[in-house]
């Protein structure tokens, strides 16, 4: 009896990241020239959802590489590494702008990337779900504080990073 292999997402270099650092993507162990939506989600520091998807068929050696491939359909079209990011809008459109917000940059926001069998994708299903990861993406790198700062009138926030400086800045 064949054994089944389920997909596999891989993020490059990590898991975790800071928000403007590239990612690579890649979905792997598909069948060759497999047809696959790859969804990314989140929840804003206003509990709205955004979500982005995209739709992509595998390589002759069952991997999609998002950097490489071009989404064939979804949010977006054609070869956009970090497309399944930029093009998250939000689930529900009652009358608000689509801007993501993050107001508590000292936590990560938590991104899922799930993948799905084919491209007739019109609600995702928990029970269709291939495969699932978590990013947690960061608007502080490791280490940096960050310092409310109050003078003559002038408010601001300062975010050091560590150790003893000096620290140039603007």
């Amino acid at each position: 009896m064949a054994s089944v292999s389920l997909p596999q997402i891989a993020v490059h270099p990590s898991l975790t990241t800071t928000v403007d650092q590239k990612v690579d993507i890649t979905v792997s162990k598909l069948s060759p020239e497999q047809r696959i939506t790859l969804r990314a989600r989140t929840i804003d520091d206003s509990k709205i959802v955004f979500e982005s998807f995209a739709h992509y068929k595998a390589d002759e050696n069952g991997d999609v590489l998002v950097s490489s491939q071009p989404s064939m359909g979804g949010s977006y079209t054609g070869v956009e590494p970090m497309g399944l990011f930029w093009s998250m809008k939000p689930l529900a459109t009652d009358d608000r702008d689509d801007l993501l917000r993050k107001r508590d940059v000292t936590t990560p926001l938590k991104i899922t990337l799930d993948v799905y069998g084919g491209h007739d994708q019109r609600e995702f299903e928990e029970r269709d779900k291939k495969a699932g990861v978590t990013l947690l993406r960061s608007y502080m790198g490791p280490g940096v504080t960050r310092c409310y700062l109050e003078e003559n009138g002038f408010y601001g926030t300062l975010f050091l990073p560590p150790g003893d400086g000096p620290f140039p800045g603007i």
